[in-house]
This record gives structure tokens, C-alpha cells and sequence, in this order.
């Protein structure tokens, strides 16, 4: 054991320590051998380069190197050195780095660092070096990757108080934005408990402070955006905090940037969802105006186009203002076109009857637009496209008496 730390504290990239003592344990010669081969390959190819950066280069060679990995029990050796040695910090660092290269988009990995307690191990060494950034950053970004579209890992890490040093360092380091980033992008993956701890407010406190950061930005409407899902009192807090203020404000600031666009408009769609006040903060601040705007500035993306509409039918809920409001910014005709431009989505036409519905609602002058505009038979190809959804059945039925 001596031998191992001796090791360990030469100045060579620990990721390759990692590989190399886990293939001197688990691995025949021969197998060595190969595996030390490609490893020297992607050394010459950058030379100054950490080999865990390699992780982040294309998506193929990601994937193998993750799995590599894997089968040759690195993860377990990653692990093993951290919790042996807990009080190095350079090798929690760097541990904590590759746990979380070697986790990004990748579920068997995820699923083996949590099956071996690496969030644990996480979680430990955050709160053992409270003050480190790097170890904090890279904590925050190894939750990040763990959790993403993996729902036990997220519940893994609420029941683990994960949460908590999320938000924790996040406070501690306000000014730092790679924290900021890396908490929220964390954050975006888990909404559970958040307003409880005022996580919603150091999302908010971050956006605010980086107004100049596209990405802070996106990831920080995205974590409004997921925390506010179904979540009555979640979107109550996000209007309090002027959370909607911040992300219309964010959405005008970056009218370029698609993925902010689409990020900001399922956001207003979860906060207004059967919320009236929501829904009237909502136009008073021009938000309606900002959604028709995104829809019409990017129609080829579909992505924006199902969410506008999806947004536009929450936010003319029972609203006869906000209804007015979309009729008088051509928004109905947004809506018509989006239903034109992509028949084959049914999410799309779901919501766009959906909207249309809602808009006409009691409400003569929209009900006659609609009319004027004659179109009974896209409304009729969306329910002969999709008869098995329940929704545009019933919709659309009861829209086609209105309108005939």
C-alpha cells in the first residue's frame, strides 16, 4: 500500500492511475497490454491535455471510454482511492471530475456509481472540503450528470440530502460562476424539495447576478421551468420571487438564442397552468407577446412550436383578458399555422385544438375570427390523424360544434 501512494502522488493525470491500477488488478496481460495501447494512442493525441477531457470530445469516443471503463471495474477503483484517502484533496478533485465524465449520458454508469455509493461518496467529500471551489464545482457537476434523465438517481440524491449541499454551495460561492452553472444544471435535473431549502431563490439570485450569461441563464430557466411542473405552490413562489419577471427579461435580453427561447416559454407554460395569477403577471409583463414573437421568429423549431402552444392554451385558461390579448397579436393565427406546419406531431395538435378551444371560450369576437379564418377541416384532419387521443377527440368535437 505503501507502493500505491507513492504512486498516487506523482504528477500524472489520475484518471490514467485510475485505469491503469484497475487493470493491474482485474486484467490478464495480454488485455493490458491492448487497453495500455489505446491509452498511449490518446495520449500523443494531446499530450497536454488531462486523458478525463478526452470524455468530453465526441460522443463516440465518450461512450467507449465510459464503458471501457466500466467493464474493467474503474469505477469501483475510483471510488475505493477516494474513500481510502479522504483527506487529499487533489485526489477527491480530480475522483470527483471522472466520476462525473464517466457518468455523463451514460445509464449503466450512472447506475454503477450509485450501486457502489458514489453519491455517497459525493456528498462526503463536498462536506468534508466546504471551502474547496474546484471540489465543490466538480461535486456539483458529478450530481449533475448522475441525475440526469434518471429518476432513482434523483430520488437517490433528495434522500441523501444532496439537495442541500446543491444549494449549500451555491450560497457559499455566489460570485463563482461555474458553480452557479454547474448548481443549477444540477438543480434543472432534480425539482423535489427545492423550495423548501429556498433553492428557488438562489436560482433566481444566480440569474440575476450573471443577467450577461447565456448559460447560466438557460440552465436557470430550465430549473424554474422543471420545478414549476405540477407544482402549485412551486409556481406561487417563482411569481413571489419575480421569477417570471426574470425569465421574460432573460427571453427579450437573448431573442437569438433558440434553446433560451424554448427553455422560457415551458417555463411560462408550467408557471401559468391553472393559475390565474400567474397567468394575468404573465401579460401584464408582456409575456404573451414574447411567446408569439419566439413562435414567429423560429417556425422551423418544433420544439418551440409545441411549447408555445402548449403555453398559449394555459395562459387563455379561463381568461378572457389573456384571451383577448393572443387574438389581438394574431396569436390565433400563430397557433393555425404551427397546426399547417407540423400535422405528423400530436403533441402539437393536442394542444394546438387545445388552445384554440380555450381562446374561443365563451368569447364571440375569437370564436368569430376563427370562423373568418375557415378552419373546420385542419381541425378535422388532426382528429382523423390521431382517433385514438381522447383529447383531440373531445376538443376537437366540441370546437367543431362552435364553429359550424
Amino acid at each position: 500500500m505503501r507502493n500505491l501512494k507513492k504512486f498516487i502522488f506523482k504528477k500524472q493525470t489520475l484518471f490514467i492511475l485510475f485505469l491503469v491500477l484497475s487493470l493491474l488488478i482485474h486484467l490478464n496481460e495480454k488485455k493490458f497490454n491492448r487497453l495500455e495501447k489505446e491509452l498511449n494512442d490518446l495520449k500523443k493525441e494531446k499530450e497536454d491535455e488531462n486523458l478525463s477531457n478526452l470524455l468530453l470530445k465526441e460522443d463516440k469516443d465518450i461512450k467507449k471510454i465510459q464503458n471501457k471503463i466500466r467493464e474493467l471495474k474503474g469505477i469501483e477503483t475510483i471510488i475505493n482511492i477516494m474513500n481510502y484517502l479522504p483527506n487529499y484533496q487533489e485526489i477527491q478533485k480530480d475522483g470527483l471530475e471522472n466520476l462525473g465524465n464517466i457518468a455523463y449520458e451514460n445509464e449503466e454508469n450512472q447506475n454503477k456509481i450509485t450501486e457502489l455509493k458514489g453519491i455517497e461518496t459525493i456528498i462526503n467529500t463536498m462536506n468534508k472540503f466546504p471551502n474547496h471551489k474546484e471540489i465543490q464545482a466538480n461535486g456539483l457537476r458529478a450530481f449533475m450528470n448522475i441525475a440526469y434523465k434518471n429518476e432513482d438517481n434523483k430520488n437517490k440524491i433528495r434522500e441523501l440530502q444532496g439537495i442541500e449541499a446543491i444549494i449549500n454551495t451555491m450560497n457559499k460561492f455566489p460570485e463563482n460562476e461555474e458553480i452557479q452553472a454547474n448548481g443549477l444544471r444540477a438543480l434543472w435535473s432534480n425539482r423535489n424539495k427545492i423550495r423548501e431549502l429556498e433553492g428557488i431563490e438562489t436560482i433566481i439570485n444566480a440569474m440575476n447576478k450573471f443577467q450577461k450569461n447565456k448559460e447560466i441563464q438557460r440552465v436557470g430557466i430550465g430549473a424554474l421551468m422543471n420545478i414549476a411542473y405540477k407544482n402549485e405552490d412551486n409556481r406561487n413562489k417563482i411569481r413571489e420571487l419575480k421569477g417570471i419577471e426574470t425569465i421574460i427579461n432573460t427571453m427579450n435580453k437573448f431573442p437569438e438564442n433558440e434553446e433560451i427561447q424554448r427553455v422560457g416559454i415551458g417555463a411560462l407554460m408550467n408557471i401559468a397552468y391553472y393559475n390565474e395569477e400567474n397567468q394575468n403577471k404573465i401579460r401584464e409583463l408582456k409575456g404573451i407577446e414574447t411567446i408569439i414573437n419566439a413562435m414567429n421568429k423560429f417556425p422551423e423549431n418544433e420544439e418551440i412550436q409545441r411549447v408555445g402552444i402548449g403555453a398559449l392554451m394555459n395562459i387563455a385558461y379561463y381568461n378572457e383578458d389573456n384571451k383577448n390579448k393572443i387574438r389581438e397579436l394574431k396569436g390565433i393565427e400563430t397557433i393555425i399555422n404551427t397546426m399547417n406546419k407540423f400535422p405528423e406531431n400530436e403533441e402539437i395538435q393536442k394542444n394546438g385544438i387545445g388552445a384554440l378551444m380555450n381562446i374561443a371560450y365563451k368569447n364571440e369576437e375569437n370564436l368569430n375570427k376563427m370562423k373568418e379564418l375557415n378552419r373546420i377541416e385542419l381541425i378535422q384532419k388532426g382528429m382523423n390523424k390521431f382517433p385514438n387521443n381522447r383529447d383531440i377527440q373531445n376538443w376537437g368535437s366540441e370546437l367543431l360544434t362552435k364553429l359550424q
